[in-house]
């Protein structure tokens, strides 16, 4: 009965609470559709005679997500600005659990859901409508190949859409707990500290290298370190490190980061609800 009694008092919760936002993210939907269909029909109308935009395509699905998903997840605890709503919120019959998994389920799961109908709805639109409206190159010397002039929409599992979700589920997980630590400027005051935190753990991570290694050493990698570069007369040597590191470091660090932001949230708001 327990457990029943929890389920109903969670859905009470997301009804009320969808119910009295509902508007504003119809309104934020709307606008992120057209901001993104202006952006990317834009580069459309002035590829129709020239190849596909991929890397619009790609760049607008980047920065849609992770700019977007930043400032909803930042945005989401905005009514702690006004006491009172701030104060009836937090007055609600509910746990802080239920309060914090109603924040997971629209900043990592309902956001995603919605931005993703919405963009691939805009990238079939407009791939549809460059493959019937483009011109090829009648000039075999200036006509490329042929799949260059086929608009496809992007698939969800290509890899560099997977590492955007990817970096979106680390940024918006920053940006809801910088939320609920800041009551102005909660948006800017995140990324500032986001790009200061990369920064300083970059700048730890040469000192420490340089303190096992000679000076002249530096980390080589994408996002982590896989390998050591090492200057030495005569060219640099790429040093390797173990191939299970890399696999571990990408997976372990990001998970200890995710959690350790939802757990710090949760205190966030327990601290707020004394």
């Amino acid at each position: 009965m327990a457990v029943l009694n929890r389920k109903n008092r969670f859905s009470l919760l997301f009804r009320k609470f969808w119910r009295e936002n509902r508007k504003n993210y119809l309104l934020y939907s709307l606008g992120f559709f057209s901001i993104i269909f202006l952006i990317y029909g834009y580069s459309i109308l002035n590829s129709l005679h020239d190849t596909f935009p991929k890397l619009i395509q790609l760049t607008t699905f980047s920065v849609g997500l992770l700019l977007g998903g930043t400032l909803f997840a930042a945005s989401f605890y905005g009514l702690f600005a006004t006491p009172a709503k701030a104060i009836r919120f937090l007055l609600l019959p509910v746990s802080i659990g239920e309060k914090l998994l109603l924040s997971y389920l629209f900043t990592q799961v309902i956001f995603i859901a919605i931005f993703l109908t919405i963009y691939h709805g805009i990238d079939w639109l407009l791939c549809f409508f460059y493959n019937h409206f483009v011109e090829i190159p009648k000039n075999p010397l200036l006509r490329i190949a042929q799949e260059d002039y086929k608009g496809v929409p992007l698939n969800i599992t290509n890899s560099s859409v997977l590492i955007n979700l990817f970096i979106f589920v680390l940024l918006s997980s920053a940006a809801h707990f910088g939320g609920l630590s800041f009551t102005k400027n909660a948006f800017i005051k995140t990324i500032l500290l986001i790009i200061l935190f990369w920064l300083g753990i970059n700048a730890y991570h040469h000192l420490l290298l340089n303190f096992f290694l000679p000076p002249n050493s530096s980390p080589h990698g994408i996002f982590f370190t896989d390998s050591l570069v090492i200057l030495r007369q005569g060219g640099n040597w790429l040093v390797k490190l173990p191939g299970y590191w890399l696999p571990t470091i990408y997976w372990l660090l990001p998970c200890i980061i995710y959690i350790s932001l939802w757990t710090g949230s949760y205190f966030k708001l327990k601290e707020k609800q004394i």
